[in-house]
């Protein structure tokens, strides 16, 4: 899938595509930046959405395992594997991390490193519900 403008960072090149829902209101999520890194000796992943490249206001979907190594598997939330699960949608509070949600994560290391998956999580306070629907494939790292 190709985004409507490059979905790249320095080194990392890709896509996230899916949903968000807002309190019920439902969001297409179409990347048009991506990220990966293992800053920390963690793997870090993000995508941006935004209605031009690089402006403001943008949704952000955001994970990050403890070990830059994680392998290909199932991650949820509150597995000592899992640092967050994070979405802070455009021009909203700031972000929210996820309460429940599943990380499926397949990782092909080669020259070019490959993660892929899906990410399905819910984040909520006393207002506000997100619930995030995506698949990705991310290519680098940055």
């Amino acid at each position: 899938m190709e985004a409507d403008f490059p979905a790249s960072s320095k080194n990392t090149t890709g896509y996230m595509t899916g949903t968000v829902t807002i309190n019920g209101a439902e969001q297409k999520f179409k990347s048009n930046y991506v990220y990966r890194d293992e800053q920390q000796g963690t793997l870090r992943f993000f995508a941006h959405m935004s209605t031009t490249p690089e402006v403001e206001p943008r949704t952000v979907i955001a994970v990050q395992l403890k070990s830059k190594d994680a392998g290909s598997g199932e991650y949820k939330v509150g597995d000592q594997q899992v640092v967050y699960f994070w979405c802070d949608p455009a021009g909203s509070d700031p972000g929210l991390n996820a309460q429940s949600g599943t990380l499926e994560l397949i990782r092909e290391d080669g020259p070019v490193p490959k993660i892929s998956g899906t990410l399905k999580f819910e984040a909520r306070n006393s207002t506000r519900m997100y619930q995030v629907n995506v698949s990705f494939e991310l290519l680098g790292i940055s």
